[in-house]
């Protein structure tokens, strides 16, 4: 039987403390420096505006006094605007969707001030230029995306059904849905490393955050998210040895 101490040992306690470790370092990060106000009292919304404009990805009529983005000429320096939108139903759930040119955020970072706030918005940024500049992992990721959404879901039933019924064509099929998954995040560890970088630069460039523990707190931040990543990453390598070595062992 595949669930045994070994897989318990080495697979799920593993990767469950390191997902839990992860994301406890995340809303910790989070709840802090969003109850951290700005100096400049910037929002959500106008840095992402602000930060898209600057960058020939905005819209060219933006009202920022009061944080809406009017119907306008994009402006057409990569041919496209993007469009910015504060409507994900989860604060921590912001992307940058290339398939539209569209950002989301969830209404409280929209509306925030916080330094939080800024460091999300401008990772998302990040993702529009990696986006308009061709950024190559980017673009591996998007080929894997969606390979790695029905690995992610259906590897481990088919290596389940493949090693309880036998058939071991199945359960490598299976491991092989795994290995996707995993150069899947081996693509996006890279893509979401360098966003933060991007966003970093953009907010110490602009002079939205001026202050050095702004600057620090933003980088807690994104710090902090980079290591869901990893965490995804090791938890999908983890499950593909395991079962590779499994499978292999089986033959001998």
């Amino acid at each position: 039987m595949f669930f045994n101490f070994s897989y318990l040992l080495f697979v799920l306690l593993p990767t469950l403390a390191l997902g839990a470790w992860a994301s406890m370092r995340v809303q910790n990060a989070y709840r802090k420096y969003y109850a951290i106000p700005s100096v400049r009292g910037v929002s959500g919304g106008q840095l992402a505006n602000l930060l898209l404009q600057q960058n020939g990805l905005g819209l060219s009529n933006v009202d920022y006094t009061n944080n809406m983005v009017k119907t306008g000429d994009v402006v057409k320096n990569f041919g496209y605007g993007v469009r910015v939108f504060g409507d994900t139903a989860n604060a921590l759930e912001n992307h940058y969707d290339p398939r539209d040119k569209s950002l989301h955020l969830s209404p409280q970072i929209y509306s925030s001030t916080s330094i939080a706030a800024l460091a999300i918005v401008s990772h998302e940024v990040g993702h529009a230029l990696q986006d308009a500049q061709g950024y190559q992992p980017m673009k591996l990721r998007s080929v894997l995306v969606p390979a790695a959404q029905w690995s992610s879901g259906g590897a481990i039933w088919l290596v389940i059904i493949g090693l309880f019924a036998n058939m071991t064509g199945l359960a490598w099929i299976g491991v092989g849905l795994m290995g996707v998954g995993v150069l899947f995040y081996l693509a996006t560890l890279p893509v979401e490393l360098n966003a933060s970088q991007r966003g970093l630069a953009m907010l110490t460039n602009t002079g939205v955050l001026v202050t050095p523990d702004e600057q620090k707190g933003a980088k807690v931040v994104l710090s902090a998210a980079a290591w869901t990543y990893v965490a995804a990453l090791l938890t999908a390598l983890l499950q593909f040895l395991y079962f590779a070595s499994l499978l292999g062992g089986s033959r001998r």
